[in-house]
């Protein structure tokens, strides 16, 4: 079946945590088969009324230190990943070692999602410095359709994550060899978050 690409620009008011949606301005119409959908369905919603939600996320960091000049750095990033259009949520998770700041925005993590009858993909990326979370999403939209036609919705989003952090910090101050010397642990609150796609890309 030939794939026609066409691009749909959507004009967004920036995302806060707050998140209060602007109207979505479609400038290119889809096939006109999609305007036949009932509202709510998969293909509609991806068209219409798409939203992202990350639910949970948290970051963590811990950095410890063995000796006064050795140090063991830890951070962590996780949330699940809800999509308006669709039944389920992918959990997304990444890990790094990388000082001082962990993520930096310059690597994709992949998110997971049900094993079975599941052609969606997301990937991520997260710069802890700036709190930029780029979004990254693709998934098949049949809508139940007994002709067999399927839409394939591939979008975009990014938002800024404001963190609420607690730090502890430990010191052994009887240290000797063999003992940990001190400890620094960043725990984040959880939050949710709701993303509008900055662009969405649609075939049929």
């Amino acid at each position: 079946m030939a794939r026609h690409f066409l691009l749909l620009l959507l004009s967004l008011l920036p995302c806060t945590l707050a998140a209060s949606a602007a109207p979505t301005q479609v400038t290119n119409s889809l096939p006109s088969l999609i305007e036949t959908r009932d509202a709510g369905s998969c293909s509609q919603t991806s068209r219409m009324a798409l939203t992202w939600v990350t639910e949970d996320f948290h970051f963590h960091s811990s950095v410890t230190f063995s000796t006064p000049a050795h140090q063991i750095p830890d951070g962590s990033v996780a949330f699940k990943l809800t999509n308006t259009a669709l039944p389920f949520a992918m959990s997304c998770s990444a890990y790094s070692t990388q000082l001082d700041q962990f993520f930096y925005g310059d690597q994709w993590f992949a998110c997971t999602g049900p094993e079975t009858g599941n052609d969606t993909t997301a990937i991520f990326q997260f710069d802890h410095a700036s709190g930029r979370l780029d979004l990254k999403q693709n998934w098949v939209c049949s809508d139940g359709d007994s002709s067999g036609t399927a839409y394939f919705f591939d979008a975009s989003g990014t938002t800024n994550v404001t963190l609420d952090c607690t730090t502890e910090k430990w010191e052994n101050g009887n240290w000797t060899t063999g003992q940990v010397y001190s400890t620094e642990v960043v725990d984040c609150a959880l939050q949710n978050i709701t993303v509008q796609p900055s662009e969405i890309e649609a075939s049929a």
